[in-house]
Formats: C-alpha cells, sequence, structure tokens
C-alpha cells in the first residue's frame, strides 16, 4: 500500500479515537445488563446453548457469544466491552476499505469512503456508546467481510461469513439478494452467479431453519412496536428519515467539495459506476426489513449505509478528477481536517448516553459498596427523579432488578419508585434506599 495511503489509515484512526474514545465505556444502559445476564458462560454447554438457542426474545447468537466472552474477561467493568465494540468499528472499517480496493477503486478512495461511514453522526456513535449496538457492530462487520470473500472469488467463506452476520442481527436478511444483484451488475451468466451466490442463500436457509426452533420474535409474536407494517404510515415516514440518517453525511461532504474545489468536468469510471450501483442496492436492500418497523432506530442505519460508503467512494474518485491539480493540496487539507471540525458535533450528540452510562455505574457502586459494608441486602429501593432527562428510570430500563442481582450474585426485590413514594420509608432492615438527583447517587439512612 502507498505511503499516501498508510498516512491516510493512520489519521483515519486518530480521528476515530478522539471521536469516540472520550465517551465510550463510561457505563451500562439498558439491554446491556440483559445480555451480560443471559450470555455468562461457565461451561461448553452453555456456549453450546447461546449458540443454539440465543437469548430470550431474539436469535442473535454471536452477539450473545461476544457479551459471554466479554463478561468471562471484563466482569462489569464497561471499560473492557466499550473497547470491544471500538475494536469491531475498527474492524468493519478495514472491511470496508477492504471491499473498496477488492473493488478497484484506489486505495485513497476507499479509505474516504471508510471515513464516511465511521464518522457517520446516525448510527455509529449509539453502536459505540451503547454497548448493546453491537448487534449492528457485529451484523454490519461479518457482512463487509463476506462481502469482500465474495467480490475476491470466495464463495464459500460468503457463505460462513454471511451466517455469521444473520446470528448477529436480522437486518441482512437481503444479503444474499444483494450477492446475487453484485453479480449481475459484474454481467456474470446466470450459471455463474447461481453457483458463486449459492453459499450466501444456504446460509439464509440455514439461519431461518435455526431461528425457527427457538423462542425468537416472529411477525406475529413481536411486540407492537417490533411488528412489521406495509402501511403508508410507517413506510413513507420510515423511507424519509432513513434516507436523511444514511446519505445526508455523504451528500453534505460530496457537495461542499464540488462547490468548493471543483472546476472541470469528470465523468464517472466504469468500475466506479459499478461500485455506486452496487452501494446503491446494498443500502435500498439494507433497509428492507428496519422500513417496515414502527419504531425507528439509528441503529438501523450501521449495516445499510455501507451502502452510502461505497457510493462515496466512486463518487469521490469522481469529484478527485473534478478538481485542477493546483487545488489538490487545498482539498486534502480541507478532508484531513472536516473529522476535527465536526468534532463537537460528535461529542453534543454522545452526552445524553454518556450521562445514562455514567449514572448507572455510580448506582451499581453504591450497591456493591454497600454489600461490602452490610450482613446482607434484602431490598433495594431507588428514589428517582422523573422531571430530569437522565435519570434511574433512563439508565437502567426494566433492567434495575437484574443489574442489582449481577452486583449481588444473588436476586433480591428491587424497585424503582418516585421522591413521594413512602414505600421506601422507613426502609426496613436490610433494605439499602438510593436517592437518584441531578445524575448523583446518594444513600438514604434509616
Amino acid at each position: 500500500m502507498p505511503i499516501v495511503s498508510r498516512r491516510a489509515i493512520l489519521w483515519l484512526s486518530v480521528c476515530v479515537l478522539l471521536t469516540y474514545a472520550p465517551d465510550i465505556g463510561r457505563g451500562f444502559v439498558a439491554d446491556d445488563f440483559g445480555w451480560i445476564y443471559f450470555s455468562r458462560i461457565d461451561s461448553i454447554a452453555t456456549a453450546w446453548r447461546l449458540l443454539i438457542d440465543g437469548a430470550p426474545g431474539f436469535y442473535r447468537p454471536m452477539v450473545a457469544l461476544s457479551f459471554g466472552a466479554d463478561e468471562f474477561l471484563y466482569g462489569l467493568s464497561p471499560a473492557g466491552y466499550a473497547i470491544s465494540n471500538l475494536a469491531m468499528a475498527f474492524a468493519t472499517v478495514a472491511g470496508i476499505i477492504w471491499l473498496g480496493t477488492s473493488l478497484r477503486l484506489s486505495p485513497v478512495a476507499a479509505i474516504f469512503g471508510a471515513a464516511l461511514w465511521v464518522f457517520n453522526f446516525h448510527g455509529i456513535s449509539t453502536a459505540l456508546l451503547w454497548i448493546s449496538g453491537r448487534t449492528s457492530l457485529l451484523t454490519t462487520m461479518f457482512a463487509v467481510f463476506a462481502a469482500v470473500a465474495l467480490v475476491r472469488g470466495r464463495s464459500l467463506w460468503a457463505g460462513w461469513l454471511t451466517l455469521a452476520s444473520l446470528m448477529s442481527k436480522e437486518e441482512p436478511v437481503m444479503l444474499p439478494v444483494v450477492f446475487a444483484l453484485w453479480l449481475w451488475i459484474d454481467r456474470q451468466p446466470i450459471l455463474a452467479i447461481v453457483r458463486t451466490a449459492w453459499p450466501s442463500f444456504a446460509a439464509l436457509a440455514i439461519y431461518l431453519a435455526l431461528r425457527a426452533r427457538t423462542d425468537a420474535f416472529t411477525p406475529s409474536t413481536a411486540p407492537s412496536f417490533y411488528r412489521l407494517s406495509v402501511s403508508p404510515d410507517v413506510l413513507f415516514p420510515n423511507a424519509l428519515a432513513y434516507l436523511d440518517r444514511s446519505m445526508t453525511f455523504t451528500a453534505a461532504v460530496l457537495g461542499l467539495g464540488l462547490l468548493a474545489f471543483a472546476r472541470s468536468r469528470s465523468t464517472l469510471l466504469e468500475r466506479e459506476r459499478q461500485a455506486a450501483l452496487k452501494g446503491a442496492v446494498w443500502l435500498v436492500l439494507g433497509f428492507a426489513v428496519t422500513i417496515m418497523i414502527p419504531v425507528r432506530s439509528s441503529l438501523y442505519v450501521v449495516f445499510p449505509t455501507v451502502g452510502s460508503a461505497l457510493i462515496g467512494m466512486a463518487a469521490g474518485g469522481w469529484l478527485w478528477r473534478a478538481i485542477p491539480e493546483s487545488r489538490h493540496r487545498l482539498a486534502t487539507v480541507a478532508v484531513l481536517l472536516l473529522p476535527l471540525l465536526v468534532l463537537p458535533i460528535h461529542w453534543l450528540r454522545h452526552q445524553t448516553t454518556k450521562q445514562q452510562g455514567m449514572l448507572s455505574s455510580r448506582v451499581l457502586e453504591q450497591v456493591r459498596s454497600a454489600a461490602g459494608e452490610s450482613t446482607g441486602i434484602t431490598r433495594v429501593v431507588v428514589v428517582d427523579d422523573s422531571r430530569t432527562r437522565v435519570n434511574a428510570a433512563s439508565a437502567f430500563g426494566a433492567a434495575l432488578p437484574t443489574a442489582v442481582e449481577l452486583v449481588l450474585g444473588k436476586p433480591v426485590p428491587t424497585e424503582l419508585i418516585a421522591p413521594d413514594d413512602q414505600r421506601a420509608f422507613p426502609p426496613g432492615e436490610g433494605t439499602l434506599v438510593l436517592r437518584v438527583q441531578q445524575g448523583t447517587v446518594t444513600p438514604v439512612n434509616p
């Protein structure tokens, strides 16, 4: 790889760390506790159960196994889990770069596309700051490397990696179709498409068969907010929202570059046109499931936005040729500075999740401290202030009893109550009462 590309990768890595590292690993939030609780591995049989049965409500065994490995290595230290998430993000960035070069785009264009993915304001920060966001990171990471394997003629590897992607989250169910369409874009004969894509379709069949024997949600058993709908009231708002979340950042960067630096005409090369088409196919089919879900989430953008990255690579190469050589240095400086210029926006968007994690850590530290000083805690009551945006309810959701059990090593009655609720007073022997107010956690003495 040319020295320019190596330097670009180094600068990209530094900017990723500056953007996300200061805020990750501050604490667990909501669903994190359930993943840790149900994914603990104490034997080969337990690991096999996670692989075959998954976690309650979902069939995402790769996610469960990753949580099990982290719990074995780090216990309840959120920093270790955050490092794992960051490693998954870096692996995905590397995979996107490898995918771009495998599609015969220049290394610099591939790095540019990977940067568009990792610095997108929607999705990536949620996947990194919220430990449970690794569902999207894992499924995207495996899907990207499956695409690399397909492009490089390793169809069996593409099949296995497609299966790993599907076993991380449900979103890539159309990935085998994406791969078949990619081969069609390459003008492959039908028999060649079948011969190359069949392992990925076999992976989908295996996944559906394994999932069918579990208690994972189905379209008929899912909660109302997860139940698929083809109502225009769901599809149209979702389509507009996800188009914004997946393409606005890429379009804004390319548009600013076009307005500020381009002076000559340029046309897309054939390989760039094909890469852009493949990116569009990935982007559209990547939303095939989530566009029908009534509740919207920025996590649903992480996987499809790989398509935006491919479009950005192709358009970036075209834009570079439209910039006169006399402006290349200035354009390069602008691209290098852009991640630094948008740092404050990222940091501001991180605040809520970071503060929720910090609050949950403070609550659990008080529980841990009280357990060390007491002969036995028989009840935990958290008096919460619902008037603030970041409170115990938002930090734990319904997982407070699970979080307390993880800390104490045993289940105890645990309640989350309002300040005017008298159930906690007097607390009684063995009852730990914690008051949450303005981000602080204070024990209430009996």
